[in-house]
């Protein structure tokens, strides 16, 4: 609008704004009987209240025209103006049918707005004045520099009323240009300002919250269910910036672990899609600054269409609350939880981000099984080890299972089998220096088949197959290479005395050793003797790799111990066959050797007695006293014999399958 610069071109522009409100207050008021007063007075207040709806920037209308004059008749109606509402109605139909004003709902908007307020004054006929409400008018709520710009500055009463005191007050008609109204906010304008908001971007009538700058903020007093959809278009924007947080912490950050990695590139994806579709929604509004603003996008149709858009915002921001700071298998657990969800939309949301995140995983097992390697800085796979542990203890300690981080789609007993494999491998490779690839594979297996194993089968097969090749492999290495069941035999043989002959002549040769105290026994004297028992017994024909590993150990003395105490044979082990028979193992077996050796002495000591009974029984058998008494003994010695030969006969060979 042009600024006036005398009174003279004011009237000369009969199409000003100024002016029309002007002829339309000053027609209204000579509708009543009033006097000069209390018209002037009339006047001056309608049109600072006018004033202040066309200047306000943040006013909002609705583009809802038939929600609009269903207001206005419903106003009418209760006020029990039937035939005026009638004859609003029959106006309204044919102004709708000819088309011809610009903006219509937002003129109903207006009309509605003042004759709101106008209906404030009470006509008093008997008085020929206008009484006012004692309630006076109150601009809405707005931020501290629209209310200094636009409100403050407008409600000058004395300004305006000497506007229409005289026609000489040209420099007053100048100072109030800022009653013209800078634009007039439409529901366009609002959709424009909530897209930026569900971005969590500030605007004009949207702002973040000081208290915690996530939540978005209304600057302006709203009609109720203008309000309501607003705020639910502001919550997305919350949602949106607490994603966007959620994202700026985890986001390539190395520490955070590939699962989570993934997890937070699937919901940047999700937010692009998002911004896709504001950005369509924001096209479909058109162009406001050429003019081409669209009129068929609504608040009401926009939150049709965003919708499923923002339940998906809402349950991705209750995802990444349950995934905060965990990672690996704990993390997929959560997502596999969370796609079993009622919601069908929802399952599949997660289930498309589980399907990506699952992915490190199941590379970490493919690769596990095949070449026996982890690649895991983040330790975020259920299968862990510990490079400290020396190669000696590889399969017992160097490889663990994690209990906590195998994900809820593998069970135990599959992660138990990934184990064995991957130890199984490098069991060959480091132990057994086999380095053959026992299985090639062929087709990776898709990620579904592991998360969803009772429709596909493909995962478990794959494990299953694995388990079986690498066991067979590496139990057929153990047999040829290096005679694992020989070595069975040999203990049972050696350290279980079932080799009677080398047994019974290694005590004939050792009992005058033995027979010492143990802290007089020599150890080369023992192996010595060791070694022509060998000899002169069938254990010459066993092979070297048996005999050689035959040697003699003598346990920690205690106080008046002899050597029968602290005797014993022992059996070298080394390479694989140490991880079989390993210290515990072997251990176990001196154990038992110990007891034996005790039980064969006795056994050795009775045979010993009845030899030297014998020649006795013959030269005592004249005196029946006597005789009755060595028969008795010769009684139990007999039967102190067969319990040690039951004892050493119950052990039974083993027998090599073929």
């Amino acid at each position: 609008m042009q600024k006036y610069h005398d009174l003279g071109a004011r009237q000369s522009n009969p199409n000003n704004v100024e002016q029309l409100i002007f002829r339309l207050l000053s027609k209204i008021a000579s509708t009543y009987n009033l006097n000069e007063q209390v018209r002037q007075k009339f006047i001056k207040d309608q049109f600072t209240f006018v004033s202040k709806l066309l200047s306000y920037d943040a006013y909002s209308s609705s583009k809802d025209t038939l929600e609009i004059a269903a207001r206005i008749k419903k106003k009418l109606v209760s006020q029990k103006k039937t035939d005026v509402a009638l004859n609003f109605q029959e106006l309204e139909a044919k102004f709708n049918k000819l088309k011809i004003l610009k903006n219509h709902s937002a003129l109903l908007e207006f009309f509605f707005a003042y004759y709101s307020e106008e209906n404030k004054y009470e006509l008093t006929s008997n008085k020929n004045s206008l009484n006012f409400c004692s309630q006076s008018f109150e601009p809405p709520m707005v931020n501290d520099t629209v209310k200094n710009d636009v409100i403050e500055k407008y409600s000058s009463t004395e300004k305006i009323h000497n506007l229409f005191k005289n026609d000489s007050n040209t420099d007053l008609l100048r100072n109030n240009q800022r009653l013209k109204p800078t634009f007039i906010l439409n529901e366009t304008y609002i959709l424009r300002e909530l897209i930026y908001a569900m971005q969590g971007v500030d605007g004009k009538l949207f702002q973040k919250d000081p208290k915690d700058m996530q939540s978005m903020v209304l600057k302006v007093e709203m009609e109720r269910t203008v309000r309501m959809m607003v705020m639910r278009y502001l919550e997305s924007g919350w949602f949106y910036t607490r994603l966007r947080r959620f994202l700026s912490t985890y986001n390539n950050n190395p520490s955070a672990g590939l699962v989570l990695q993934a997890f937070c590139a699937y919901v940047s994806a999700e937010l692009k899609e998002y911004h896709r579709l504001l950005a369509v929604l924001e096209s479909q509004l058109g162009d406001k600054d050429e003019g081409t603003d669209c009129s068929n996008i609504t608040l009401r149709r926009l939150l049709v269409w965003l919708e499923q858009p923002l339940e998906r915002l809402k349950f991705l921001n209750v995802v990444c609350d349950a995934v905060r700071d965990k990672k690996g298998g704990i993390l997929l657990s959560i997502l596999f939880t969370y796609s079993k969800y009622g919601d069908p939309n929802k399952a599949a949301l997660v289930k498309s981000g589980l399907a990506k995140c699952a992915i490190p995983i199941r590379d970490m097992i493919i690769e596990w099984i095949c070449d026996g390697q982890i690649r895991d800085i983040h330790e975020e796979f259920f299968v862990g080890f510990n490079n400290s542990i020396p190669n000696e203890r590889l399969w017992h300690d160097k490889y663990n299972l994690r209990k906590s981080q195998i994900p809820s789609f593998i069970n135990e007993d599959q992660a138990k089998k990934i184990l064995i494999i991957g130890k199984s491998i490098n069991f060959l490779r480091v132990i057994c220096n086999e380095h053959k690839q026992i299985r090639a594979l062929a087709n990776i297996p898709e990620i579904e088949s592991m998360l969803d194993q009772k429709s596909d089968s493909q995962f478990q097969e794959l494990i299953d197959i694995a388990y079986a090749d690498t066991s067979s492999y590496l139990i057929e290495i153990l047999l040829k290479n290096y005679k694992l069941l020989d070595h069975f035999n040999s203990l049972r043989r050696y350290l279980l005395l079932g080799q009677g002959d080398f047994i019974r002549h290694l005590m004939d040769l050792m009992e005058c050793e033995l027979n010492k105290p143990a802290q007089d026994l020599m150890f080369p004297n023992l192996q010595r003797l060791l070694d022509k028992a060998i000899t002169e017994t069938n254990a010459q024909f066993e092979p070297s790799y048996i005999i050689s590993r035959l040697d003699v150990r003598l346990l920690p003395p205690s106080p008046n111990d002899m050597g029968w105490d602290v005797f014993s044979l022992d059996y070298t082990m080394d390479g694989p066959l140490k991880t079989v028979f390993n210290s515990t193992i072997i251990q176990r077996y001196l154990r038992i050797f110990n007891f034996l050796w005790r039980v064969k002495r006795m056994e050795y000591i009775t045979c010993s007695l009845w030899s030297s009974h014998k020649a006795d029984v013959e030269k005592l058998r004249k005196m029946s006293e006597i005789y009755e008494i060595i028969h008795q003994s010769n009684i139990i010695r007999s039967e102190m014999i067969r319990l040690v030969q039951n004892l050493n006969f119950s052990k039974k060979p083993l027998k090599p399958q073929t």
